[in-house]
């Protein structure tokens, strides 16, 4: 019987931010490992109080299983000593500097953002940190020297153990490690794309539903997902009298968005951190999902509004197009802001869209199907 760690601490990484894809991966990976823990002896790794552990994880695990830890260089004598087969990590970045002997490693590689795509001229806009803005010139004015710093960071951890099975998302990410890495051999690679959290509310929040016909946009503080191009799209539409509609903005906060130069600003609702149930309501309820992003290695977002029936128009970049069908999506430049616009007015005069739902919904549904064949052939390699 195979003795496995799994990590939890990726649960407990990001602070005030109630939803992060990492996080996400994390838990829904672990819930995946639960159908098959009779193959195998599994404990879990967490660096902070039990209770705070995500309440669907909780109920899942026996305290007695978890294993705490004060600091990340504890872990390899932990695996050593308790005698562990295997070690798992949904977001493995920060162990890079560890070195886990012969242990098998199963570790998923979500993306190469900063390596792809280490800056945006418009990221100053969410940001006015004298820190953020020094690290937006060094990575600017100095990219060949901060992508080889990255590159170096992905290939201390893929090294860190002698025995690394690398997990990657989608078949961009896999093809992106091999044109960086050139030590790094195409079966060393396994694609399985991000799992997924398949759970649908029924009943959307009644504060959802009060706001009328809207269309969405979500993470939008962050700069890779690109809300300043979207907001200004959207703007331009507005000021031609070409839309008449509220944008829900989650994420967003009013001193990031005073800074979008925005002139039709009632349209607008800023939303900061939502429940997810929330989240789900908003996915439900929103006429359309506008997803700008700049760099996906899997994207949610456009999977979560589509099971629901939602239309999505999206940046045609990086994992988007291998992900999503153009059957019942629209894809646009992320960087062109009148490009984003006239998929807008297109979603806006699309009539037969609201015929198209249940479509949209067999997408979502023949993702699952493939993300979960997937998922079986990882499990059975996890646990061979």
């Amino acid at each position: 019987m195979k003795k496995i760690l799994f990590d939890l601490t990726s649960l407990n990484s990001f602070g005030k931010t109630q939803y992060h894809g990492g996080g996400e991966y994390s838990k829904e990976f672990l819930l995946e490992l639960q159908k098959y823990k009779q193959s195998s002896e599994m404990y879990y790794l967490f660096d902070g109080e039990y209770e705070y552990i995500d309440d669907q994880v909780r109920d899942k695990i026996p305290e007695k299983r978890v294993l705490y830890i004060e600091k990340i260089y504890e872990i390899p004598d932990i695996l050593r000593g308790g005698g562990f087969d295997a070690f798992i990590s949904g977001l493995p970045y920060k162990y890079r500097r560890l070195n886990f002997g012969t242990i098998e490693c199963f570790f998923t590689i979500h993306g190469l953002r900063r390596i792809e795509l280490p800056y945006d001229s418009t990221e100053f806009r969410y940001s006015d940190k004298i820190k953020n803005r020094l690290m937006f010139f060094f990575r600017k004015y100095l990219t060949e020297n901060y992508v080889r710093i990255k590159k170096k960071h992905i290939s201390d951890l893929l090294k860190s153990s002698v025995n690394t099975n690398i997990i990657v998302v989608s078949e961009h990410t896999k093809f992106s490690i091999l044109s960086n890495f050139k030590d790094i051999q195409e079966n060393q690679l396994s694609v399985s794309y991000s799992f997924l959290a398949r759970r649908r509310i029924e009943q959307i929040d009644s504060e959802v539903c009060s706001i009328g016909k809207f269309y969405l946009m979500v993470s939008t503080h962050r700069w890779v997902k690109n809300a300043y191009r979207a907001a200004k799209a959207f703007d331009k539409l507005f000021s031609q009298g070409r839309l008449n509609t509220k944008v829900v903005l989650l994420g967003m906060n009013e001193k990031i968005f005073s800074k979008f130069g925005i002139k039709n600003k009632s349209h607008f609702i800023l939303k900061g951190y939502v429940s997810r149930n929330q989240y789900e309501s908003f996915m439900k309820a929103a006429y359309a999902l506008v997803y700008p992003s700049l760099n996906e290695g899997f994207g949610y977002p456009p999977y979560e509004a589509m099971k629901y029936g939602t239309p999505v128009a999206m940046g045609a970049a990086s994992s988007l197009n291998e992900i999503y069908d153009n059957r019942n999506s629209l894809f646009f430049n992320p960087y062109d802001i009148n490009e984003i616009a006239l998929r807008i007015l297109e979603l806006e005069y699309w009539d037969l869209m609201k015929t198209e739902t249940d479509s949209i919904i067999r997408e979502a549904e023949e993702l699952e199907i493939k993300q979960q064949i997937m998922s079986d052939k990882l499990m059975a390699r996890i646990f061979s």
